[in-house]
């Protein structure tokens, strides 16, 4: 039977949680190698990317390093969500000599900030007041502080 180099992944999952949009978050991993011998390990950018999209999402940094004998190695993850959802990437990390890709786990929701304003008048229906739009609002005479 083969045995397997011990070789593998500090944390096996990052959870960068909810996030706004087009705001980055980065963390870092490390590919740590209890081997007496050195390691080359390369991340697969198909198992993160987007075809055809020129925005990325996620990034991987360095994408190919060697692992010393008896060390460790920084991988910084960087997580920049583009859209309203949740994302789950399964990054495949490729270590020559052995059979099994290393997994990485990487999650993240993305969201926005929705405003609204309102305006209530009674005998009347709420109505939406947008931005841009110029709205003419007589509250009457009001004193500091008075609520109506």
């Amino acid at each position: 039977s083969i045995k397997e180099p011990r070789i593998g992944l500090d944390c096996p999952t990052v959870n960068f949680n909810r996030l706004l949009l087009n705001a980055r978050v980065r963390e870092t991993v490390h590919l740590v190698n209890k081997e007496h011998i050195p390691f080359s390990c390369s991340f697969q950018a198909s198992s993160f990317e987007a075809e055809g999209s020129q925005n990325q999402i996620l990034t991987i940094s360095p994408m190919t390093v060697v692992v010393g004998p008896g060390a460790s190695c920084p991988i910084e993850v960087s997580f920049m969500p583009l859209e309203e959802k949740f994302y789950n990437f399964n990054i495949i990390c490729n270590v020559k000599r052995r059979e099994k890709p290393l997994l990485l786990n990487v999650k993240g929701e993305g969201y926005k900030i929705h405003t609204r304003l309102v305006l209530e008048e009674k005998g009347r229906d709420d109505r939406a007041l947008h931005p841009g739009v110029k709205e003419v609002l007589d509250f009457g005479t009001l004193q500091v502080q008075e609520k109506r």
